[in-house]
Protein backbone atom coordinates (compact mmCIF):
# COMPACT_ATOMS: atom_id res chain seq x y z
CA UNK A 1 0.00 0.00 0.00
CA UNK A 2 2.95 2.61 0.70
CA UNK A 3 4.14 2.20 -2.91
CA UNK A 4 0.57 2.34 -4.49
CA UNK A 5 -0.26 5.39 -2.13
CA UNK A 6 2.87 7.02 -3.76
CA UNK A 7 1.97 6.34 -7.64
CA UNK A 8 4.47 3.78 -8.17
CA UNK A 9 3.23 0.19 -9.88
CA UNK A 10 4.47 -2.81 -7.61
CA UNK A 11 5.47 -5.83 -9.91
CA UNK A 12 5.31 -8.96 -8.03
CA UNK A 13 5.51 -12.62 -8.78
CA UNK A 14 2.81 -15.12 -8.52
CA UNK A 15 2.88 -18.97 -8.65
CA UNK A 16 5.35 -19.39 -5.94
CA UNK A 17 3.83 -19.97 -2.14
CA UNK A 18 5.22 -21.29 1.30
CA UNK A 19 4.19 -24.01 3.59
CA UNK A 20 2.92 -23.05 7.18
CA UNK A 21 6.81 -24.05 7.81
CA UNK A 22 8.26 -21.88 5.54
CA UNK A 23 9.60 -23.82 2.81
CA UNK A 24 9.31 -22.53 -0.23
CA UNK A 25 6.42 -24.41 -2.70
CA UNK A 26 4.20 -23.67 -5.86
CA UNK A 27 0.85 -22.98 -6.15
CA UNK A 28 0.28 -25.34 -8.79
CA UNK A 29 -1.57 -25.06 -12.61
CA UNK A 30 -2.30 -21.37 -12.97
CA UNK A 31 -0.86 -20.77 -9.58
CA UNK A 32 -0.21 -17.37 -10.41
CA UNK A 33 -4.16 -16.22 -11.11
CA UNK A 34 -4.61 -17.22 -7.33
CA UNK A 35 -1.88 -14.76 -6.06
CA UNK A 36 -3.69 -11.74 -8.33
CA UNK A 37 -6.62 -12.79 -6.35
CA UNK A 38 -4.97 -13.18 -3.02
CA UNK A 39 -3.04 -9.86 -3.08
CA UNK A 40 -6.32 -7.99 -5.20
CA UNK A 41 -8.37 -8.97 -2.11
CA UNK A 42 -5.49 -7.88 0.16
CA UNK A 43 -5.82 -4.99 -1.31
CA UNK A 44 -9.32 -4.28 -1.41
CA UNK A 45 -8.97 -3.73 -4.87
CA UNK A 46 -11.84 -2.15 -7.32
CA UNK A 47 -11.28 -4.85 -9.88
CA UNK A 48 -9.01 -7.93 -10.32
CA UNK A 49 -7.91 -8.23 -14.03
CA UNK A 50 -6.29 -12.12 -15.23
CA UNK A 51 -4.42 -11.99 -18.72
CA UNK A 52 -4.44 -14.74 -20.27
CA UNK A 53 -3.87 -16.33 -23.79
CA UNK A 54 -7.18 -17.17 -24.75
CA UNK A 55 -10.56 -14.90 -24.31
CA UNK A 56 -12.01 -15.91 -20.92
CA UNK A 57 -14.45 -18.66 -20.43
CA UNK A 58 -15.61 -20.83 -23.08
CA UNK A 59 -18.89 -22.32 -23.64
CA UNK A 60 -16.88 -25.39 -24.24
CA UNK A 61 -12.99 -26.26 -24.60
CA UNK A 62 -12.11 -24.74 -27.47
CA UNK A 63 -9.94 -27.52 -28.55
CA UNK A 64 -12.29 -30.19 -28.30
CA UNK A 65 -15.08 -27.97 -30.08
CA UNK A 66 -13.99 -25.48 -32.45
CA UNK A 67 -17.56 -23.30 -32.44
CA UNK A 68 -16.70 -22.90 -28.19
CA UNK A 69 -17.70 -18.88 -28.08
CA UNK A 70 -16.56 -16.09 -25.04
CA UNK A 71 -18.75 -15.99 -21.50
CA UNK A 72 -18.72 -12.15 -21.56
CA UNK A 73 -20.16 -12.55 -18.06
CA UNK A 74 -20.77 -15.39 -15.12
CA UNK A 75 -21.75 -15.26 -11.13
CA UNK A 76 -18.66 -16.70 -9.02
CA UNK A 77 -20.42 -19.85 -8.42
CA UNK A 78 -20.77 -20.61 -11.79
CA UNK A 79 -17.15 -20.07 -12.20
CA UNK A 80 -16.16 -21.96 -9.48
CA UNK A 81 -17.96 -24.75 -11.29
CA UNK A 82 -16.46 -24.67 -13.81
CA UNK A 83 -12.61 -24.60 -12.77
CA UNK A 84 -13.74 -27.05 -10.50
CA UNK A 85 -14.75 -29.52 -13.14
CA UNK A 86 -11.75 -29.01 -15.41
CA UNK A 87 -11.92 -25.62 -17.07
CA UNK A 88 -8.40 -24.51 -17.31
CA UNK A 89 -8.75 -20.74 -17.96
CA UNK A 90 -8.68 -20.27 -14.12
CA UNK A 91 -6.77 -21.95 -11.15
CA UNK A 92 -9.76 -23.31 -9.22
CA UNK A 93 -9.08 -21.42 -6.07
CA UNK A 94 -8.65 -18.48 -7.30
CA UNK A 95 -12.56 -16.98 -7.34
CA UNK A 96 -13.11 -17.64 -3.67
CA UNK A 97 -10.72 -14.27 -2.51
CA UNK A 98 -12.29 -12.28 -5.07
CA UNK A 99 -15.89 -13.59 -4.11
CA UNK A 100 -15.42 -12.80 -0.46
CA UNK A 101 -14.50 -9.17 -0.98
CA UNK A 102 -17.18 -9.01 -3.55
CA UNK A 103 -14.22 -7.36 -6.52
CA UNK A 104 -14.91 -8.73 -9.88
CA UNK A 105 -12.28 -10.91 -11.74
CA UNK A 106 -11.78 -9.83 -15.56
CA UNK A 107 -10.23 -12.33 -17.59
CA UNK A 108 -8.69 -11.05 -20.89
CA UNK A 109 -6.63 -12.36 -23.82
CA UNK A 110 -3.32 -10.70 -23.76
CA UNK A 111 -2.74 -11.62 -27.93
CA UNK A 112 -5.96 -10.31 -28.33
CA UNK A 113 -6.53 -7.10 -26.26
CA UNK A 114 -9.46 -5.67 -27.76
CA UNK A 115 -11.62 -8.99 -27.29
CA UNK A 116 -14.51 -8.62 -24.76
CA UNK A 117 -13.18 -11.41 -22.38
CA UNK A 118 -15.05 -12.46 -19.42
CA UNK A 119 -16.29 -10.60 -16.12
CA UNK A 120 -17.15 -12.90 -12.99
CA UNK A 121 -19.14 -10.78 -10.56
CA UNK A 122 -20.95 -12.01 -7.93
CA UNK A 123 -24.86 -11.91 -9.30
CA UNK A 124 -24.72 -12.49 -13.18
CA UNK A 125 -27.55 -10.98 -15.45
CA UNK A 126 -30.07 -12.84 -16.65
CA UNK A 127 -29.58 -15.48 -19.23
CA UNK A 128 -31.89 -16.87 -22.16
CA UNK A 129 -29.38 -19.99 -22.65
CA UNK A 130 -29.85 -22.32 -19.93
CA UNK A 131 -26.23 -23.00 -19.18
CA UNK A 132 -23.30 -20.86 -19.66
CA UNK A 133 -20.28 -23.35 -20.32
CA UNK A 134 -19.65 -27.45 -20.59
CA UNK A 135 -16.27 -28.57 -18.31
CA UNK A 136 -14.87 -31.90 -18.27
CA UNK A 137 -12.67 -33.78 -16.55
CA UNK A 138 -10.63 -36.64 -17.77
CA UNK A 139 -9.62 -39.88 -17.00
CA UNK A 140 -12.01 -40.02 -14.18
CA UNK A 141 -12.28 -43.57 -12.29
CA UNK A 142 -15.67 -44.49 -10.77
CA UNK A 143 -16.17 -46.93 -7.96
CA UNK A 144 -19.49 -48.43 -7.17
CA UNK A 145 -19.45 -50.00 -3.55
CA UNK A 146 -21.95 -51.45 -2.41
CA UNK A 147 -22.57 -51.84 1.58
CA UNK A 148 -22.92 -55.80 2.89
CA UNK A 149 -20.48 -58.58 3.28
CA UNK A 150 -16.87 -57.71 2.51
CA UNK A 151 -14.40 -59.60 0.65
CA UNK A 152 -13.04 -60.92 4.60
CA UNK A 153 -16.57 -61.75 5.63
CA UNK A 154 -16.59 -58.77 7.59
CA UNK A 155 -19.82 -56.69 7.46
CA UNK A 156 -20.81 -52.83 8.81
CA UNK A 157 -23.72 -52.79 11.55
CA UNK A 158 -25.21 -49.90 10.16
CA UNK A 159 -25.56 -47.72 7.34
CA UNK A 160 -23.59 -44.77 9.72
CA UNK A 161 -20.71 -47.15 10.25
CA UNK A 162 -20.72 -47.71 6.56
CA UNK A 163 -20.48 -44.39 5.37
CA UNK A 164 -18.47 -43.53 8.65
CA UNK A 165 -15.88 -46.20 7.30
CA UNK A 166 -15.98 -45.07 3.78
CA UNK A 167 -15.35 -41.31 4.45
CA UNK A 168 -12.47 -42.39 7.11
CA UNK A 169 -10.71 -44.82 4.30
CA UNK A 170 -10.65 -41.72 2.07
CA UNK A 171 -9.23 -39.60 4.39
CA UNK A 172 -6.51 -41.94 5.35
CA UNK A 173 -5.66 -41.97 1.75
CA UNK A 174 -5.98 -38.50 1.05
CA UNK A 175 -8.34 -38.98 -1.91
CA UNK A 176 -11.26 -36.47 -2.39
CA UNK A 177 -14.12 -37.20 -4.66
CA UNK A 178 -15.16 -35.35 -7.34
CA UNK A 179 -18.68 -36.52 -7.25
CA UNK A 180 -20.45 -39.21 -4.44
CA UNK A 181 -23.85 -40.32 -5.16
CA UNK A 182 -25.39 -41.75 -1.67
CA UNK A 183 -27.95 -44.14 -0.87
CA UNK A 184 -29.01 -46.36 1.62
CA UNK A 185 -26.68 -48.99 0.93
CA UNK A 186 -24.85 -48.39 -2.24
CA UNK A 187 -22.01 -45.11 -3.17
CA UNK A 188 -20.80 -44.48 -6.72
CA UNK A 189 -17.49 -42.16 -6.08
CA UNK A 190 -15.62 -40.44 -9.25
CA UNK A 191 -12.31 -39.74 -8.66
CA UNK A 192 -9.67 -38.14 -10.40
CA UNK A 193 -7.48 -40.47 -12.18
CA UNK A 194 -4.50 -37.70 -12.27
CA UNK A 195 -4.40 -36.35 -8.93
CA UNK A 196 -4.86 -39.82 -7.32
CA UNK A 197 -1.26 -42.43 -7.78
CA UNK A 198 -2.44 -45.60 -8.08
CA UNK A 199 -1.23 -47.32 -5.09
CA UNK A 200 -3.81 -44.86 -3.02
CA UNK A 201 -6.59 -45.97 -5.38
CA UNK A 202 -5.50 -49.81 -4.72
CA UNK A 203 -5.18 -49.37 -1.40
CA UNK A 204 -8.69 -47.72 -1.17
CA UNK A 205 -10.26 -50.41 -2.85
CA UNK A 206 -8.05 -52.97 -0.40
CA UNK A 207 -9.46 -51.02 2.66
CA UNK A 208 -13.07 -51.18 1.71
CA UNK A 209 -13.49 -54.46 0.04
CA UNK A 210 -13.42 -55.32 4.04
CA UNK A 211 -16.39 -54.42 4.77
CA UNK A 212 -18.77 -53.54 1.20
CA UNK A 213 -18.17 -55.29 -2.38
CA UNK A 214 -16.30 -52.56 -4.63
CA UNK A 215 -16.55 -52.40 -8.65
CA UNK A 216 -13.70 -50.08 -10.41
CA UNK A 217 -14.72 -48.67 -13.73
CA UNK A 218 -11.68 -46.33 -14.80
CA UNK A 219 -11.37 -44.89 -18.46
CA UNK A 220 -14.34 -42.43 -17.34
CA UNK A 221 -14.69 -39.03 -17.68
CA UNK A 222 -16.99 -36.42 -16.15
CA UNK A 223 -19.08 -33.95 -18.32
CA UNK A 224 -20.68 -30.66 -16.36
CA UNK A 225 -23.22 -28.31 -17.54
CA UNK A 226 -23.15 -25.20 -15.78
CA UNK A 227 -25.34 -22.26 -15.45
CA UNK A 228 -27.40 -20.00 -13.03
CA UNK A 229 -30.55 -20.95 -15.21
CA UNK A 230 -30.92 -24.92 -14.82
CA UNK A 231 -32.44 -24.31 -11.53
CA UNK A 232 -35.51 -22.49 -12.53
CA UNK A 233 -35.85 -24.67 -15.72
CA UNK A 234 -37.75 -28.66 -14.54
CA UNK A 235 -37.22 -29.35 -19.17
CA UNK A 236 -33.95 -29.35 -18.53
CA UNK A 237 -32.65 -32.43 -18.16
CA UNK A 238 -35.26 -33.66 -20.55
CA UNK A 239 -33.24 -31.90 -22.72
CA UNK A 240 -29.96 -33.66 -22.08
CA UNK A 241 -30.64 -36.59 -21.76
CA UNK A 242 -32.30 -36.28 -25.39
CA UNK A 243 -29.03 -35.00 -26.48
CA UNK A 244 -26.67 -37.63 -25.68
CA UNK A 245 -29.31 -40.52 -26.39
CA UNK A 246 -26.38 -42.76 -27.90
CA UNK A 247 -24.76 -42.48 -24.64
CA UNK A 248 -25.18 -44.34 -21.31
CA UNK A 249 -24.04 -42.28 -18.73
CA UNK A 250 -22.97 -44.35 -15.69
CA UNK A 251 -23.35 -41.32 -13.26
CA UNK A 252 -25.61 -38.84 -13.35
CA UNK A 253 -25.47 -36.49 -10.30
CA UNK A 254 -27.52 -33.12 -10.10
CA UNK A 255 -29.15 -31.47 -6.77
CA UNK A 256 -25.73 -31.35 -5.09
CA UNK A 257 -25.18 -28.22 -6.71
CA UNK A 258 -28.40 -26.91 -8.17
CA UNK A 259 -26.68 -25.19 -11.01
CA UNK A 260 -24.24 -27.92 -12.02
CA UNK A 261 -25.43 -31.37 -13.88
CA UNK A 262 -22.58 -33.76 -14.01
CA UNK A 263 -22.77 -37.05 -15.97
CA UNK A 264 -20.10 -39.52 -16.01
CA UNK A 265 -19.44 -41.19 -19.27
CA UNK A 266 -17.04 -43.28 -20.75
CA UNK A 267 -13.25 -40.91 -22.09
CA UNK A 268 -13.74 -41.82 -25.47
CA UNK A 269 -17.25 -40.26 -25.91
CA UNK A 270 -16.18 -36.86 -24.32
CA UNK A 271 -16.27 -34.91 -27.53
CA UNK A 272 -19.39 -36.17 -28.88
CA UNK A 273 -21.08 -35.44 -25.79
CA UNK A 274 -19.44 -32.40 -25.49
CA UNK A 275 -20.86 -31.44 -29.55
CA UNK A 276 -24.26 -32.75 -29.16
CA UNK A 277 -24.76 -30.92 -26.01
CA UNK A 278 -23.05 -27.51 -27.36
CA UNK A 279 -25.41 -28.08 -30.33
CA UNK A 280 -28.62 -28.54 -28.24
CA UNK A 281 -27.93 -25.82 -25.82
CA UNK A 282 -26.18 -23.01 -27.61
CA UNK A 283 -28.31 -23.15 -31.17
CA UNK A 284 -28.69 -19.59 -30.41
CA UNK A 285 -26.72 -17.48 -28.24
CA UNK A 286 -28.09 -14.59 -25.80
CA UNK A 287 -26.29 -11.59 -27.16
CA UNK A 288 -25.60 -10.00 -24.03
CA UNK A 289 -23.95 -12.73 -22.47
CA UNK A 290 -21.51 -14.84 -25.12
CA UNK A 291 -19.62 -13.39 -27.77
Amino acid sequence: MPALDENQIPVIQGFIGSTREGATTTLGFEGSDFTAAIVGAALDAADIQIWKDVSGLMTADPVLYRGARTVKVCSYAEAAELTFFGAKVLHPKAVHPAAQKNIPVHIYNSKQPEAAGTEIKATAPACSNLIKSIAYTRPVTLLNIQAGVGAEGVRASSANDFMRSLINALNRQRIVPLLMAVSATSVAIAIDSNSVNEASERDLVEEVSKYASVETHSHKAIVSLVGEEIKNDSAFAGLAFRAIDRVKPRMILHGSSPITINLVVAESDVESVIAALHQTFFAELDAHIFA
